[in-house]
């Protein structure tokens, strides 16, 4: 980081490819924006893009336990390319399993792992919120969270939901009433709901003051249902500063926090709460 100024990254691909494929395809896209762009201090990758619920290749079990390939390779990329990580997310399966014949249909959570540039684990958000809307009930398959996710890197305190979280506006409050500087949202998101997802990335940012990196899939599930991609990098204000429409790869662009702070001065929104009226009338 430089002058107060984030160069933050976003890999935008599609899982249809076995673990260790997925692997080497973000690999790839990371060492592309290195390469084109030298000190990038923050990559974010997608929800799933790793292994998704939907299918399974060369006879994958769905889900492995922490410390396995997938955390040890993000730790090794984190450390290669001096860069921190938001580990988009990956199925984990419950470590009480292990002892046990394991099943493959036992619950998993969606975990999104957070890497410092030294390759070391800063911390996990579990998704709290499960998608059990729209005709899917992730609830079938995952195990929901139960805190929310506030990360110290080198850059600041980096907020971070999951997908469907993105609809449920107190977390994104919370975390930032907490000190969150950015916000980092790995996703899944499919049509025909692109037009919600434009919508409420920016409003995310503008309702808290704070810019927002936003990492969807892109690609057609086998259900036919399509990731339509759209990831961007969305600032203090709302405007768009970096993005991908549809196609894989990957997008640069930069976080002022200077100017982050200014819009905030400018338009106080948390001292102007009234959280006395919030409580009173919140009482659900």
């Amino acid at each position: 980081m430089k002058n107060n100024v984030i160069k933050a990254a976003g890999i935008q691909i599609f899982c249809n490819t076995s673990k260790q494929g997925m692997l080497e395809k973000a690999e790839k896209y990371i060492e592309q924006a290195i390469q084109n762009y030298p000190d990038i201090d923050l990559f974010v990758l997608p929800e799933q893009f790793y292994q998704m619920d939907c299918y399974e290749y060369e006879n994958e079990t769905y889900g492995e336990y922490e410390h396995g390939m997938f955390e040890e390779w993000l730790s090794q990329c984190a450390k290669k390319y001096h860069t921190n990580i938001i580990g988009g997310s990956y199925a984990v399966r419950p470590a009480k399993k292990r002892a046990e014949n394991e099943n493959i249909h036992e619950k998993v959570h969606n975990r999104c792992l957070v890497m410092n540039r030294n390759g070391e684990r800063v911390g996990f958000y579990d998704k709290i919120h499960l998608f059990d809307a729209f005709g899917v009930k992730e609830s079938d398959t995952f195990l929901s969270g139960s805190q929310l996710g506030l990360f110290q890197l080198d850059i600041g305190k980096v907020g971070v939901w999951i997908c469907y979280d993105t609809r449920f506006p107190e977390i994104a409050r919370t975390l930032r009433a907490n000190g969150a500087e950015i916000l980092c949202v790995p996703a899944a998101f499919y049509s025909p709901n692109a037009d919600q997802w434009d919508i409420i990335v920016k409003a995310s940012a503008i309702c808290n003051v704070t810019p927002v990196v936003a990492v969807n899939q892109y690609g057609t599930l086998p259900n036919e249902r399509s990731l339509f991609g759209r990831s961007r990098i969305v600032d203090a204000k709302g405007l768009i500063v970096a993005g991908m429409s549809d196609k894989e790869g990957y997008f640069v662009g930069e976080i002022d926090k200077e100017y982050t702070q200014k819009c905030r001065k400018e338009n106080p929104e948390m001292e102007n709460r009234r959280m006395d009226l919030y409580k009173t009338w919140y009482n659900e």
